[in-house]
């Protein structure tokens, strides 16, 4: 990160839920667009539902999403 954030975005489980959005704001913070915030609530919710609803994805995958997640932006 270079320089300084634009804007602070709080994501919530909503957000993220969904691969399609959390790509793209995912994306969006790489690119220096936004710095996104969550709690580690938010990230259980979403993990959670995703396991549930989603049961051809392997658990670990989902996981390691998250800890991709929390290293670029803890």
């Amino acid at each position: 990160m270079t320089g300084e954030w634009p804007l602070t975005a709080f994501l919530d489980a909503n957000a993220l839920y969904p691969a399609e959005l959390r790509n793209l704001l995912m994306r969006l913070a790489l690119a220096e667009a936004y710095r996104p915030l969550w709690s580690d609530r938010v990230q259980t919710e979403w993990t959670e539902a995703l396991a549930r609803d989603r049961r051809d994805l392997p658990r670990e995958k989902i996981e390691r999403v998250r800890a991709l997640m929390e290293q670029a932006y803890p």
